[in-house]
């Protein structure tokens, strides 16, 4: 009995080992020209630089100024510029950082299923379709910091779940201060914290009736629940703070008009579908299916989740006998169920904390398939005990036979569909580049002769992280692509009385529009884009033109001299 338990356990860190090494080979590949850049990796890396240099964890405005770390917390900066401190090409550090903590946990993710479940090849085929997820490889490719907050955040259910199962105060709180971090990273980072101190009040596995769970709900479940909230919430707090004092604001936001609060939770339906219908589908079908079949797709799946979560739910607790769990204490099942009750209930925190930020908060926040990484792992646990707890069913042989069969058929196709998107989008990447570190941005023309204009010259431009980055200037917003409605009359750019408009008109300003984005920074016009953005233009004076944008005075002598 001994020998077999350890023998499934090597082959449960062997195939855990193999899909980490897979997951961080896909990202390796795909990031060769270096990882994604955009707007929020360029503040991260921004503002570590900075701290390193001495100056502090700020970004540099236009007109000379700086502000604190704008829009999110400080632990992944804090993390670059520890790297920083190790590796002199912060961008290059954070490639590897990513590559490393996605390793950790696709391994940690595995390893843990095999310890609550006893299955070693059911644990590591999650490990795979984690390494293969077009989800996670997606964001692992970007500087961002979603590997970070992910790892954190889930390393830290994964404590609290080691502590129910086994109460000791340093696992309580080792859970508090990773669930912290995670807030700490992310502010959606609370849904971590919430959930640690839910799952403390209500997901407490009574031990005096042998085989059948309950709860229990005393003075206890409230010390531990304060305790955990108290250290979770302790570094934000603090953060907070020195935000709120420096700033006037938490996180760069302000409160959202009451008169948007029901466009922006209507706003939230379309998005979440089609996230959700790139879980299952590549983006180019989706477009295709018509509309009916889209809702069926996300809704079918979901109510076939939560029909095996109460069917399974009513049969476990009837059981009077299951088989043995390698490894658990407490009732065979009680490990398992209380993973899935946490995956679960992080999923339901998570979506109610995202829709309280989208209603109530100004900007709304992008809700892009990174968004809901941390749901999609969650989703895929939740998913694989589930069907765990189903081959649990007091059943006859051969009934439990084609079960498993089909269980492990079902996760093999998935994990095989994942691998082959996966492999397609990676092969991509490592073609182009991604963000900033993309061919195309790489050798812009614009981007070269940006870089000639004389230091004192302002620049007002449609791409200011991108010139940040590339270019290691700070730039003047083009204003009116962040302005909500459009404007109803078409004027030259520096006609108008916004800042920007100001410096470009009065300080011989040059204003640097980079073609790839400007149809989209101006979609609010709809058909009429095309219209205003020859307005805009219309009177400047070109200074560069190529296949890739344009710079434009509004005076003729205004960068020349």
């Amino acid at each position: 009995m001994i020998d077999t338990i350890r023998n499934d356990s090597r082959l449960a860190i062997g195939l855990c080992l193999a899909a980490a090494l897979l997951g961080m080979g896909l990202v390796i590949y795909a990031t060769t020209m270096g990882p994604g850049v955009g707007g929020d990796a360029t503040i991260y890396l921004t503002t570590a630089r900075n701290l390193i240099s001495g100056k502090g964890l700020i970004y540099p405005e236009a007109d000379g100024s700086y502000r604190l770390l704008p829009y999110t917390p400080p632990f992944y900066p804090l993390a670059l510029s520890a790297v920083g401190l190790l590796v002199p090409d912060m961008t290059a550090g954070a490639r590897w950082l990513n590559v490393l903590l996605f390793g950790g946990t696709i391994f940690l993710a595995g390893w843990f299923f095999y310890r609550y479940t006893g299955r070693a090849w059911l644990a590591g085929i999650l490990s795979g379709v984690l390494a293969a997820s077009p989800v996670i490889v997606a964001v692992s490719v970007w500087a961002m910091s979603e590997p970070f907050f992910i790892l954190l955040g889930f390393a830290g259910l994964v404590a609290l779940l080691e502590y129910l199962a086994c109460p000791r105060r340093a696992t309580l709180l080792v859970s508090a201060l990773l669930c912290g971090f995670s807030f700490t990273t992310r502010y959606i980072g609370v849904a971590y914290v919430i959930t640690g101190g839910l799952a403390l009040l209500l997901v407490r596995w009574a031990s005096s009736q042998p085989g059948h769970p309950g709860f229990r709900f005393g003075r206890k479940e409230f010390s531990e629940a304060f305790l955990f909230g108290i250290v979770a919430i302790l570094p934000t707090a603090i953060w907070l703070v020195i935000d709120f004092t420096l700033t006037g604001t938490v996180g760069s936001r302000s409160g959202q008009p009451a008169a948007a609060y029901w466009q922006r939770f209507l706003e939230m339906g379309p998005a979440l579908q089609k996230i959700y219908l790139f879980w299952l589908l590549p983006d180019s079908i989706i477009p295709r299916l018509p509309g009916v079949v889209q809702v069926a797709l996300w809704l079918a799946p979901l109510a076939a989740l939560l029909g095996l979560s109460v069917f399974l739910a009513r049969r476990l607790s009837a059981a009077q006998s299951v088989r043995n769990v390698v490894g658990m204490g407490g009732t065979p099942h009680a490990a398992a169920v209380r993973l899935a009750a946490v995956m679960g209930l992080f999923i339901v925190v998570y979506l109610v904390v995202l829709a309280i930020v989208q209603v109530f908060t100004f900007p709304p926040i992008t809700l892009a398939s990174r968004m809901l990484s941390p749901v999609h792992l969650a989703a895929l646990l939740l998913l694989f005990t589930l069907l765990h707890l189903a081959l649990l069913l007091p059943t006859g042989k051969e009934r439990l036979r084609l079960v498993a069969a089909l269980v492990y058929l079902g996760c093999l196709g998935l994990l095989g569909s994942y691998l082959l998107r996966s492999v397609l989008i990676v092969r991509q990447d490592h073609r182009t580049g991604i963000g900033y570190s993309a061919l195309a941005w790489r050798n812009s023309t614009v981007m070269a002769e940006l870089r000639n204009l004389p230091p004192d010259v302002p620049i007002i431009t449609n791409e200011t992280t991108a010139i940040m980055y590339l270019a290691g200037r700070p730039a003047y917003p083009l204003q009116e692509i962040y302005l909500s409605e459009p404007l109803e009359e078409f004027t030259r750019y520096g006609e108008g009385a916004d800042p920007s408009q100001k410096v470009f008109r009065e300080q011989g300003g040059a204003l640097v529009l980079f073609k790839a984005n400007l149809g989209d920074d101006f979609g609010k016009y709809g058909d009429r884009a095309e219209e205003r953005i020859r307005a805009l233009v219309r009177g400047l004076f070109l200074l560069y033109e190529s296949s890739d944008g344009s710079i434009y005075s509004y005076k003729p002598t205004s960068v020349d001299d």
